[in-house]
């Protein structure tokens, strides 16, 4: 949590979940969704620092 933070990206990731269950949730709008990806850009991709971080990094790779 504290690295999203640093990142600036808990925020994102946070908007971006919500805005996939408003999209999902009467019916599966495909337009919709697609316009999520806009905003997956802006969310910093950090499981890979985090499992490098716990060791587990190789086990990613494989």
């Amino acid at each position: 949590m504290t690295e999203l933070k640093a990142n600036h990206s808990l925020r994102a990731l946070q908007k971006f979940v919500q805005r996939a269950f408003v999209v999902n949730y009467n019916s599966r709008d495909v337009d919709a969704t697609k316009a999520l990806d806009k905003m997956t850009k802006n969310i910093a991709i950090l499981i890979i620092k985090i499992q490098k971080y716990a060791g587990g990094y190789n086990s990613i790779l494989q």
